[in-house]
């Protein structure tokens, strides 16, 4: 069961992605946007890690417990997707992992999914998708064929 706390700070990141003024909203703007997502104490301070076809990923770092909680639940439960996005979104920004595992990444509005893995969404844009399509295996778990 999922603490009061974080299913506060999920139903946060979902307003504040779903009401974004741009439509990528990377995990920077998040810390500034949703209250007890970010962990202003290093020492207590959360990472958000996955596994991708058997490597350890790091998503974001630097998050409260209940934050930490809060984007698992959005992201299981479909409520916003993943974007790729290139380093440069995130070059200035003080705060970034440090760790080779990271992969930049932000959130976007779930109807912009193009892909499903393992339950959650993701968008991929148009070009680079229907390239991996072209070349992704009829089946296999690597992707849903079908727009969501």
């Amino acid at each position: 069961m999922q603490s009061n706390s974080a299913n506060s700070i999920a139903r946060n990141i979902i307003e504040v992605v779903n009401g974004a003024p741009k439509p990528i909203c990377t995990f920077v703007y998040l810390e500034t946007k949703v209250p007890g997502l970010a962990e202003a104490d290093p020492s207590r301070a959360c990472t958000f890690e996955f596994e991708d076809n058997g490597n350890s990923c790091i998503l974001w770092d630097g998050m409260t417990a209940a934050g930490r909680d809060a984007l698992d639940i959005v992201l299981r439960e479909g409520r916003v997707a993943l974007i790729p996005l290139n380093v440069l979104f995130y070059l200035f920004h003080v705060h970034c992992p440090d760790d080779p595992r990271w992969i930049p990444m932000g959130l976007v509005k779930a109807t912009q999914a193009n892909l499903s893995k393992r339950g959650r969404f993701l968008y991929a844009p148009e070009r680079p998708l229907s390239e991996f399509l072209r070349r992704a295996p009829a089946q296999g778990d690597m992707a849903q064929r079908s727009r969501i």
